[in-house]
Order: C-alpha cells, then structure tokens, then sequence
C-alpha cells in the first residue's frame, strides 16, 4: 500500500478516534451546561492509535472534544504534547515528531 493512502487512513481512523470520545462525553453529560471554561480533561484527550506503518514506535492523537477556536485547543493540547514527547525521550535517545492538524 502506497505511503500517502497509509497516511490517509490513519487520519481517518484518528478523526473517528477524536468523534467517538466527543459522542461518550456528549452522551455521559460530564459537562456542566453552563460551565464557561471545564476542565483541560474534559476539553482534549491523548488516545495512544495502532499505527498503519511498521518502523513507528508510537502514534497518538490530541482529540478535541470541545474547542472552537484553534489557539485554545493548542494552547491546552502543548502541555500534553509535550510531556508525550518527554516520555518518548525517556525511553529512547532520539524521536521524530509529526504533527497533523484536521
């Protein structure tokens, strides 16, 4: 299978990753109606993904479950980001970040 059809499909299992937690959070009503600001837990979440691409040690997608605009959700995904990423270095000497917004 061609790399960029990989890739396609691995932004869209991501995607439904990102819907399926948003629908059980909608459905589970965790969420204070008229709570201006919940919180980061209940706005983004970390979902480790089984990777399409045999060489990756790790693949994870930030969901956003309620942001929208595009400067809050990274404002509140670096933090996670980056400790994932400081974990990462932890466990190996050197890593390759890629980032995919959708």
């Amino acid at each position: 299978m061609k790399i960029a059809i990989k890739r396609q499909l691995q932004a869209r299992l991501n995607l439904l990753t990102s819907l399926k937690e948003q629908v059980r959070i909608a459905s589970a009503s965790k969420l204070v109606m008229n709570d201006p600001r919940p919180e980061t837990t209940q706005r983004i979440q970390w979902d480790d993904v089984k990777s399409a691409f045999r060489t990756r040690i790790c693949t994870g997608i930030v969901s956003n479950l309620l942001h929208t605009m595009i400067h809050e959700f990274l404002e509140d995904a670096a933090p996670l980001v980056i400790r994932k990423i400081q974990d990462a270095l932890g466990n190996v000497n050197a890593i390759k970040v890629n980032t995919l917004l959708t």
